[in-house]
C-alpha cells in the first residue's frame, strides 16, 4: 500500500506539479480516473449547456445534438474500445489523433451517416475536449494534428416557376404563410433571416 501511495504521489507531482493529500486517496481509491474520463466530461459539459439553454442563452436543439454526441460516443467507447481495450470509458488524457479518427469512422459506418455530418459530431467532441483544457487536466491540444475537413456540397437552386408555385401555395396554417413569405423575400432580397 506504502509503494501504491507513493507511486500515486510522484505521479501526479510529475504531472500537475503539486499534490494534496486528498487527490492522493482519490487515486488510490480509483476515483480520481473515474471523475477524469470521457464520458464524465462530456456529461459534466452537457449539464453546463443545459443551464444555459434554460437560461436562454442556448437553443434546446443544439443541445439536443451534444447528448446525441455523447450517445455516439458511449456507443463507440462501449463497442470500440471494450474489444481494443477491454474498458467502457477512457481517462481524457488519452485521447489522440488516432482516438479521433477512429470515432470519425466509427460514425460513418455503423450510423450511415455522410462525412459532413460526422465531422459535425467531431466539431461537438473538440468542443467538450476544449471544455476539459479549460480545467486545466489537459495541457496538450488532441486535435492540434487533426484538421475538420467539410466537403464541398454544391447546392441547388430553384428557379423562376417554382419560386412561384412556392408564392401561390395556400398552407393550413399562419405560422407556415409566415415562413413562406420570408422565404420569398430573402429569395428576392438575397438577405437571410
Amino acid at each position: 500500500i506504502k509503494a501504491n501511495i507513493r507511486s500515486h504521489f510522484h505521479n501526479q507531482l510529475m504531472r500537475d506539479s503539486y499534490v494534496t493529500p486528498e487527490s492522493v486517496k482519490n487515486a488510490l481509491l480509483g476515483k480520481e480516473e473515474e471523475a477524469n474520463t470521457i464520458i464524465s466530461f462530456f456529461t459534466q459539459h452537457n449539464d453546463q449547456y443545459k443551464k444555459k439553454v434554460e437560461a436562454g442563452e442556448a437553443t434546446p436543439k443544439t443541445y439536443s445534438r451534444y447528448e446525441l454526441t455523447k450517445l455516439r460516443l458511449t456507443d463507440f467507447l462501449t463497442e470500440y474500445m471494450k474489444d481494443e481495450y477491454r474498458v467502457s470509458d477512457l481517462p481524457i488524457r488519452q485521447i489522440n489523433k488516432v482516438f479521433i479518427e477512429n470515432f470519425y469512422l466509427y460514425i460513418i459506418k455503423n450510423h450511415d451517416c455522410s462525412p459532413n455530418t460526422a465531422m459535425k459530431f467531431i466539431q461537438r467532441f473538440r468542443t467538450v475536449v476544449n471544455f476539459a483544457q479549460g480545467t486545466g487536466l489537459i495541457t496538450a491540444d488532441p486535435f492540434a494534428n487533426y484538421k475538420l475537413k467539410f466537403e464541398y456540397i454544391e447546392r441547388g437552386y430553384l428557379d423562376k416557376d417554382e419560386i412561384s408555385r412556392i408564392c401561390n401555395k395556400d398552407f393550413a396554417s399562419k405560422r407556415l404563410e409566415q415562413v413562406r413569405d420570408i422565404f420569398i423575400f430573402s429569395c428576392y432580397t438575397g438577405l437571410s433571416y
